[in-house]
């Protein structure tokens, strides 16, 4: 008896199971098909890391001026100490105020001044810091809506409002 071998069952389209075979061992185009897969992620990407530092810079200027008023504030007697030149040092970096703030959207009203007055003794008549009877303490705030490069509006989020304190004690000139 004699074996043969089995034939493969014929295919109805060998042609185009040809065309695909050799389609997909061909590696041509697979650098653009890849590029064009990752792009807009990477894109997406560069465009987090500069929103984000941008929103951070932001951040740490209004903190800046916010400490800066504060330090004006606290060497001043509370009489000699104008709170708009403060708000001014905060917003715009000088005394004299400007035209141009360093965070777009700060202004002078934004920021707002507290003083506490603590007394300085433990309760049994003995006094807790160096100084009088009352230590005074001086609180600045500010709220301010960071402004952004575009991505958190092109993705519908709010912009993001930063808070800023300062607490002092006042120490006079």
């Amino acid at each position: 008896m004699r074996y043969f071998r089995r034939r493969p069952p014929r295919r109805l389209f060998p042609a185009r199971a040809r065309r695909f075979r050799h389609f997909f061992s061909r590696e041509d185009g697979a650098v653009l098909l890849e590029t064009t897969i990752m792009l807009p992620l990477l894109l997406t990407l560069c465009a987090g890391v500069f929103e984000f530092g941008s929103l951070f810079y932001q951040r740490m200027l209004v903190e800046t001026g916010v400490r800066d008023a504060g330090r004006y504030m606290s060497r001043c007697t509370l009489a000699g100490c104008s709170e708009a030149v403060a708000r001014n040092i905060a917003v715009f970096g000088n005394p004299g105020g400007g035209a141009t703030p360093r965070v777009d959207g700060w202004t002078t009203g934004d920021v707002t001044f507290t003083y506490i007055q603590t007394t300085n003794n433990d309760g049994a008549g003995n006094r807790l810091y160096r100084g009088g009877g009352q230590i005074v303490t001086v609180r600045v705030t500010s709220t301010v809506a960071l402004s952004s490069t575009g991505l958190l509006d092109y993705l519908g989020l709010s912009p993001w409002e930063v808070t800023a304190t300062h607490e002092q004690r006042v120490v006079g000139w």
